[in-house]
C-alpha cells in the first residue's frame, strides 16, 4: 500500500518542466499509462481504502491519480458522502491540462453523474458544468456530455444551473478526422478541437440526432422563460441543420413549427427562413407546415378576423403537436404587438385611440375599458416588451389618459456608450480569432476542400452558360459613380 501511494503521488509538476511543454507531455503520459496499469487486485484494495489514499492527494496538482481513485472508488457496491465530497472537490478544481491525459476515464466520471443518483439533480448540474467549462471554458466544443446535461437541466426544473453550457455558441464537433498539431496537448492556448476529441477520450462522436435533440431541449428551455431571441436561435439551428434529398427528421418540421410561432413573439412578424437552408429542407417545410405558415402570414395584418379563425380552425392539430400553449400565447401576443407598431406612427396618442386602434384575438373586438388596457400595456412596460409612459389623468384609469412611446427618445449617457463600443470591440476580437479557427478547421478537411472545388467549377460552368453572369463584378467603382460603365 505505501508503494502505491508512493507510485500515486509522483506526478510530474509542470513547474519542474518550464516552457519545455515537449517533456511534460512524455511525463504526464507515461505517468498516466503506469497509474491506469494498475492490476485488478491492487485495484480492489484501493476501492477499500479509497477515501484514505484520497486524504494524501491533492486534486489540483495530482489530478489523474485523483481521477483513478475516484473512478476505482464508485465502482464499489457502496459509495460513503466522504468519497462524494471528494468527489465535488476533485472537479472544482482539476487541472484542466493534466486531465487531457485521462480523457477516458473523466468522460467516464462525467457521465456517471449526468445519468445516475450520486448527486442531487441541482448539485449533478453544477458539477458537470464546473467540470465542462474547466476543460474548455469558450464553450465553442460540442461534446457527447451535451445532451445529457441539457435533458438533466430541462426535467429536473433547475435548467438556469445549465446556463453557462446551454448558452455557449458551438462551433466545433466530435469528428474521426485526424488534426494536425504539432504542439504537445498539455500546452496552453491549443484550439479545443485538439485536445477534446475522441482521440484523448474527453468525448465521443456523435449523431445528427443527438445535435437536433439537444438544441431542441435547449429550445423547451427557453420557451419555459419566454425568453423567446434565445428559443428562436435554438430553434433555427434546427431548422437550418444540413440534409440530403428529402431526408429530412421529423424533429426538423417540429422545430420549425415551433420556430414560426417563436419567431411571432420575439419579432412580431413571420420570419423567413435563413438562405443557407437546405432546399429539400424547404420544400418539406412548405408543405408539412401550411397551417403554422398561414398563421405567421396573418400575424402582421390587421385582420383580426381572419387570424383569430385560421388559429381557431386548427385547434385539433395545435393539440397534436404539443403547441396548443405556445399558439395560445400566440394570439394573446396579437393585440400587443399592435400596440407596440404604433410607435411607428405616433409619439404620444390617448389610450381611447389605443384602445379602438387594437383588437383583442380571442374576443375580435376592443379591451372593454381604458383600466383593462392600462393593465396589458403596464404589464408589456414591466416586462421590457414595450418602452413606454402611461400617463393617466387624476390616477383613474377610466378616464382618458395616454401612452408615450420612449423607443425612440431615449439616448444613451456617456458612460453607457463608452461600454457599448468596448463590449463591441471585445465582440470583434473574439469573433475574428473564432472565424481563424473555424477556417483553419475546415481548411483541413478533405470533405470541405473537395466541396469548395465542385461548387467552384458549378459557378464557372454556370458562366459559360449565361455570360451575363458576373457583369456587376465588371463595372468599376468609379464608372458607377460617374454613370458611365466601359464596354471593353
Amino acid at each position: 500500500m505505501e508503494a502505491l501511494n508512493k507510485t500515486l503521488e509522483r506526478c510530474p509538476s509542470p513547474e519542474d518542466y518550464g516552457t519545455n511543454y515537449a517533456l511534460l507531455h512524455s511525463a504526464w503520459k507515461d505517468y498516466a499509462l503506469s497509474v491506469f496499469s494498475t492490476p485488478k487486485a491492487t485495484q480492489a484494495l484501493i476501492g477499500e481504502n479509497a477515501l484514505s489514499i484520497l486524504k494524501f492527494l491533492d486534486p489540483s496538482l495530482d489530478s489523474i491519480a485523483s481521477l483513478f481513485v475516484i473512478n476505482t472508488a464508485l465502482a464499489q457496491k457502496d459509495v460513503s458522502k466522504e468519497v462524494l465530497d471528494k468527489v465535488v472537490l476533485f472537479l472544482c478544481t482539476f487541472d484542466a491540462c493534466q486531465v487531457r491525459y485521462a480523457g477516458a476515464a473523466l468522460s467516464a466520471l462525467l457521465t456517471k453523474i449526468a445519468s445516475e443518483n450520486l448527486f442531487s439533480p441541482p448539485v449533478a448540474i453544477n458539477l458537470l458544468v464546473e467540470a465542462m467549462v474547466r476543460l474548455e471554458p469558450s464553450g465553442t466544443m460540442f461534446t457527447h456530455l451535451h445532451l445529457p446535461l441539457a435533458r438533466l437541466a430541462y426535467t429536473s426544473g433547475c435548467s438556469e444551473l445549465g446556463a453557462r453550457v446551454l448558452d455557449s455558441d458551438i462551433l466545433f464537433y466530435p469528428t474521426t478526422t485526424s488534426i494536425k498539431e504539432l504542439r504537445p496537448l498539455c500546452e496552453p492556448g491549443l484550439p479545443p478541437y485538439v485536445f477534446m476529441s475522441t482521440k484523448t477520450g474527453l468525448t465521443s462522436l456523435v449523431t445528427a440526432s443527438t445535435v437536433l435533440e439537444y438544441n431542441l431541449v435547449r429550445s423547451l428551455i427557453y420557451i419555459s422563460f419566454c425568453d423567446w431571441a434565445k428559443a428562436c436561435a435554438a430553434l433555427e439551428q434546427i431548422v437550418t441543420h444540413p440534409c440530403k434529398d428529402k431526408n429530412v427528421s421529423k424533429i426538423m418540421i417540429d422545430a420549425h413549427k415551433r420556430w414560426l410561432l417563436v419567431s411571432l413573439l420575439h419579432r412580431g412578424k413571420m420570419s423567413h427562413t435563413p438562405p443557407f437552408t437546405s432546399r429539400p429542407a424547404l420544400g418539406v417545410y412548405n408543405t408539412k407546415n401550411r397551417p403554422y405558415l398561414a398563421v405567421a402570414e396573418l400575424f402582421d395584418t390587421d385582420n383580426v378576423v381572419r387570424f383569430a379563425d385560421t388559429c381557431q380552425e386548427n385547434t385539433q392539430l395545435w393539440r397534436a403537436d404539443a403547441t396548443e400553449s405556445l399558439m395560445d400565447q400566440v394570439i394573446m401576443a396579437y393585440q400587443k404587438w399592435r400596440i407596440i407598431n404604433l410607435q411607428n406612427s405616433y409619439v404620444c396618442l390617448s389610450l381611447s385611440h389605443v384602445r379602438r386602434a387594437t383588437l383583442d384575438a380571442v374576443t375580435r373586438q376592443p379591451l372593454p375599458s381604458n383600466a383593462a388596457l392600462v393593465v396589458m400595456v403596464q404589464d408589456m412596460i414591466d416586462s421590457g416588451m414595450l418602452k413606454a409612459n402611461i400617463a393617466l389623468q387624476e390616477e383613474d384609469p377610466d378616464k382618458d389618459g395616454s401612452l408615450v412611446f420612449t423607443q425612440n427618445s431615449q439616448g444613451l449617457s456617456e458612460k453607457e456608450f463608452g461600454a457599448t463600443i468596448s463590449r463591441t470591440v471585445q465582440s470583434i476580437e473574439d469573433l475574428g480569432q473564432q472565424y481563424r479557427l473555424v477556417d483553419e478547421r475546415l481548411s483541413s478537411n478533405a470533405d470541405y476542400v473537395r466541396y469548395m472545388v465542385q461548387s467552384k467549377k458549378r459557378s464557372e460552368s454556370d458562366k459559360e452558360l449565361d455570360p451575363t453572369l458576373g457583369f456587376e463584378s465588371q463595372v468599376e467603382d468609379e464608372d458607377l459613380m460617374t454613370g458611365v460603365v466601359v464596354h471593353s
